[in-house]
C-alpha cells in the first residue's frame, strides 16, 4: 500500500519541479537580456588602435634623444573599444587624440609663457596623457582649472606625457626639451610601472586574463558574475605575487629613483620647484590595497631626498575601482579618476606653497 502513496507524491512533485525549473530559466533569460541591454559582461575584446603608427615621430633628427615614444606635431590617433557601457565614447566606441605642435595633448602653447603667467609641467605616462579620456577631462586640464580658480595669477599646465614612458623617458625629455618651456613647477606623475615595469608590474593584459574567461563570452550574465568573483580571488593572488617579484627588482627601482633625483636637480637649476605625485593602480582601493608597499617605497625615497611628494591613493581610498576605469577592458582612470587626482593635487600645491607668487621667482 506504501508504493502507490510514494508514486502519488512523486507524480505531484514533478509538475512543481518543472514549474520551478521553467521559472528559473525564464529568470536567467530575462537577466541575460537585461545584461545585454546595458552591455554588462565579463569578457571584452582588447581595445584596438587606429592611426597610432602614423602618429609616431620616426625622424631621428627631430626626436629627443633617450625618449622612446614620441608623437608627430598635430598628429592624431584613436583607441576603439568593443562597447560603450558608460556612454562616453564617440558613436563607433572610439576616442580620438589630437596633438598640438609639440606632439602632446593640450593647447598649442608657446615655448615661453606670456608675461605674468606661471607654468606647471606635468611629466607622466598614459595616466597623465589621459588614455580613454577627452582632453578637457584630463588631469592637466582639471588641474589648470582648479589652480586658476583659487589664484589671482594666471597659470598654465603643460602635460608632457606619452603612453609607455617610464621615469627615464620623462626626465630625459625634461632635461633636453621640457625645461625649455620655462616651468615654475615640475611634477612627475609617478605610476608604479614607471620603474621599467619592474618584475612585470602592470595592470592590463595579463591582469585581465586572470578573470576574463573566453569560454563564457557567449553569456553576458555568466561572464559578468565569474569576472566579479575572479577579480577578487584569482586576480588578487596574481597581483600579490607580482608585487613580491617587483620589490626584488632593486636595480630597476634604484634607476627610477636616480632619475627622480636627477629631475629635481634639473628643475631647481632652472629656478623651478619639483614634486612627485604617486598615482595608484585602480584595484581594491581600500585597506587591503595590494600595492601599498610600493607606494611606501617611492614616498620614502622622495622624503629622504628632500623631494615633495603626495600619495594620491588617499584621495582614491574608498572608491569603487571598476567605477573609475575607462572601460571594463581598460584600467586607466576615467574622467572621474582624473578629477579626483586633480583635486588632490591642487590641494597639495596650495598646502605646500609649490607655486611662487610671481612666475619663476625660484
Amino acid at each position: 500500500m506504501g508504493i502507490p502513496i510514494r508514486q502519488g507524491r512523486l507524480q505531484s512533485a514533478v509538475p512543481r519541479l518543472l514549474l520551478l525549473l521553467g521559472s528559473t530559466l525564464m529568470t536567467l533569460l530575462a537577466a541575460e537580456l537585461l545584461f545585454r541591454a546595458f552591455d554588462l559582461r565579463g569578457y571584452h575584446d582588447r581595445r584596438r588602435e587606429r592611426g597610432l603608427q602614423g602618429a609616431l615621430l620616426r625622424d631621428e633628427k627631430k626626436r629627443v634623444p633617450g625618449v622612446k615614444v614620441q608623437y608627430r606635431p598635430y598628429a592624431q590617433f584613436a583607441h576603439v573599444y568593443d562597447g560603450d557601457p558608460r556612454g562616453y565614447f564617440d558613436a563607433d566606441h572610439s576616442l580620438t587624440y589630437r596633438l598640438n605642435r609639440h606632439g602632446f595633448r593640450g593647447a598649442d602653447w608657446e615655448r615661453a609663457p606670456a608675461p605674468g603667467v606661471r607654468r606647471i609641467v606635468l611629466l607622466g605616462d598614459s595616466f597623465a596623457f589621459g588614455e580613454g579620456v577627452r582632453v578637457e577631462h584630463t588631469l592637466g586640464a582639471r588641474l589648470q582649472e582648479s589652480v586658476n580658480e583659487d589664484s589671482g595669477t594666471a597659470t598654465e599646465v603643460l602635460t608632457l606625457a606619452a603612453g609607455g614612458w617610464g621615469t627615464r623617458d620623462e626626465i630625459n625629455y625634461l632635461e633636453r626639451a621640457g625645461i625649455g618651456f620655462e616651468p615654475d613647477l615640475v611634477i612627475v606623475v609617478y605610476v608604479l610601472n614607471d620603474a621599467e615595469y619592474a618584475g612585470g608590474l602592470d595592470l592590463w593584459g595579463r591582469f585581465r586574463q586572470q578573470y576574463e574567461n573566453r569560454r563564457l563570452q557567449s553569456s553576458y550574465l555568466a561572464s559578468y558574475v565569474y569576472a566579479g568573483f575572479a577579480r577578487r580571488r584569482l586576480a588578487r593572488a596574481y597581483i600579490d605575487d607580482l608585487v613580491v617579484r617587483s620589490r626584488k627588482q632593486r636595480g630597476d627601482w634604484a634607476a627610477s629613483f636616480g632619475d627622480l633625483a636627477r629631475g629635481r636637480r634639473i628643475a631647481e637649476s632652472a629656478g623651478a620647484r619639483f614634486a612627485v605625485a604617486i598615482f595608484p593602480f585602480l584595484y581594491e582601493l581600500d585597506a587591503g590595497y595590494p600595492f601599498r608597499p610600493l607606494h611606501e617605497m617611492v614616498a620614502q625615497f622622495c622624503t629622504w631626498n628632500g623631494i615633495r611628494v603626495i600619495d594620491l591613493f588617499d584621495a582614491f581610498e574608498g572608491h569603487s575601482d571598476t567605477d573609475l576605469w575607462v572601460h571594463p577592458s581598460d584600467q586607466h582612470p576615467n574622467e572621474d579618476g582624473h578629477r579626483i587626482a586633480a583635486d588632490a593635487l591642487a590641494d597639495f600645491i596650495r598646502r605646500e606653497h609649490l607655486l611662487p607668487d610671481a612666475p619663476n621667482d625660484g
